[in-house]
């Protein structure tokens, strides 16, 4: 195994275990948990909906922890749009729509992770492009998939949606 495949699949688990670190407080005690981080709820079963998407959402990169290589496109969905939006979405909650500042610590799980793993799976893809590190092969296929340039196009419209939505 490559080895930024090795950490591309190490970081991924270790954010899916931090992501439990939300998602079992906010199921089980969301008011003591949203409490914590000073953010305001109402009604707390809009705390535990959020926890079960988290949850579903941390399944999800599953496959791609396990071998990255072979579940190339969950890897990349990992990224983009899961981490690219949440990290961006909280950001711009918090810092330009007054959101309580207890979102940043969602932005700065998702913003680290997100490009922890694009770090590694972009290197992974360069290494398979060229072969390791012996330098360019002959007919070296595309650095990216050609599906990546639709995914990355709809994570920037689902955060442009987002932003709007704040925003009004």
């Amino acid at each position: 195994m490559s080895r930024y495949a090795f950490w591309y699949s190490r970081l991924t688990w270790i954010g899916i275990a931090i992501n439990m670190l939300f998602v079992i407080p906010l199921a089980f005690a969301p008011n003591w948990f949203l409490g914590l981080l000073k953010i305001p709820l109402d009604q707390p079963i809009w705390g535990q909906a959020a926890a079960m998407l988290l949850f579903i959402i941390s399944v999800f990169y599953m496959p791609g922890a396990v071998d990255p290589v072979r579940y190339r496109a969950p890897a990349w969905i990992h990224v983009f749009p899961s981490r690219t939006c949440g990290s961006t979405f909280f950001l711009i909650a918090v810092l330009f729509f007054g959101q309580p500042p207890g979102f940043l610590s969602i932005a700065l799980v998702d913003a680290f992770f997100g490009l922890a793993t694009l770090y590694c799976l972009v290197h992974l893809t360069r290494e398979e492009q060229f072969g390791g590190e012996q330098g360019p092969v002959q007919g070296a296929r595309r650095m990216y998939p050609p599906w990546l340039t639709g995914l990355v196009a709809a994570t920037a419209t689902v955060l442009l949606i987002l932003v709007i939505g704040l925003a009004s």
